[in-house]
Order: C-alpha cells, then sequence, then structure tokens
C-alpha cells in the first residue's frame, strides 16, 4: 500500500484466497463477501491512517453491514485455520 505522502507499505497476502477455490455456485457467494470485507479492510486502514483520503462513497460503503457479515467472518476464519495446517 501506498500512503498518503506516497510511501510503500508491506501488506501480507499469506492469508489470501482465489475465486478458483471458491468455483461452486454457492461457494462463489461467500467469495463475493470476502471480497467485500477486503474492501472494507482497506477502507478501515485509510480511516486510521489517511482520513483525508476517503470518499463519500467509502465512508458509506464501510457503515453498511451485510446480515449475513458474522457468518461470513466465521467460516472465512475456518477456511484460513485449514489452509494454515495444510500449508
Amino acid at each position: 500500500m501506498i500512503d498518503k505522502f506516497g510511501d510503500p507499505h508491506i501488506v501480507d497476502w499469506a492469508a489470501a484466497i482465489t475465486s478458483e477455490e471458491f468455483s461452486i455456485y454457492l461457494l462463489r457467494i461467500i467469495y463475493k463477501n470476502f471480497i467485500e470485507d477486503d474492501f472494507k479492510a482497506v477502507i478501515k486502514l485509510k480511516m486510521c491512517y489517511c482520513t483525508g483520503g476517503l470518499t463519500d462513497e467509502e465512508k458509506r460503503n464501510y457503515a453498511h453491514r451485510r446480515i449475513t457479515e458474522p457468518a461470513t467472518r466465521a467460516i472465512r476464519d475456518v477456511a484460513r485455520r485449514c489452509r494454515q495446517r495444510i500449508a
């Protein structure tokens, strides 16, 4: 990531997942939720470290919570632990 001063920062991608891992229809829905969660995580970082860089759309997006968000996060955490055991 690049901060508002143009300085680079390293992001740990060790917990990354790919769309191929979620190729079954129902899993694709979960995958789309994961993507939305990732965007919200970036917005959260911007809120902490680059508040002037937030757009109104990002603020609205961050404030919106899906009803399925807690379940999606639980599934993500289980999948992450399973992959870490395999690796």
